[in-house]
């Protein structure tokens, strides 16, 4: 007290420390309950849904599908372009042949677009679920551990 002066003295009160020193475990524990829902909600809202991944994993497989379907048929118009190749002598019909090409070309090209970015969805989709699956095992081995 004597650090503190003399005008200010009548209004402090003496530092006598916490009364009740006891800790309440009673307490701890009850709030613990309390939280325990919004905890469990939580953790269900971050929980990857395991339906998620198999719809986006059936619409990438409907997905491939039609891009097997489609390199089938880019395959046979190429067949189809190729046998006809030798009937284009004059060069008329070697400019329509080759206008054939290009188109076929640009084909291939977006095909080849789409199938690129496919595959990068289903790279994604493979990072997400075994980052998922990871995440599960963690979880298991913590919660045995705590066992």
């Amino acid at each position: 007290m004597t650090n503190v002066p003399e005008n200010q003295r009548t209004d402090i009160n003496e530092y006598t420390g916490i009364q009740d020193n006891a800790y309440d475990q009673e307490k701890d524990e009850q709030k613990a309950e309390q939280l325990q829902p919004i905890i469990e909600k939580e953790e269900e809202k971050n929980k990857p849904d395991i339906n998620d991944f198999s719809e986006i994993k059936k619409r990438l497989d409907q997905e491939k599908e039609k891009l097997d379907e489609e390199y089938r048929a880019l395959m046979e118009e190429k067949k189809e372009i190729a046998t006809e190749k030798n009937k284009y002598r004059s060069k008329s019909s070697a400019k329509k042949y080759n206008k054939v090409i290009l188109e076929f070309n640009e084909r291939i090209e977006d095909y080849e677009k789409r199938k690129r970015l496919f595959n990068e969805e289903v790279e994604k989709y493979n990072s997400r679920v075994e980052k998922s699956y990871l995440n599960e095992l963690e979880k298991i081995k913590n919660k045995k551990e705590e066992d």
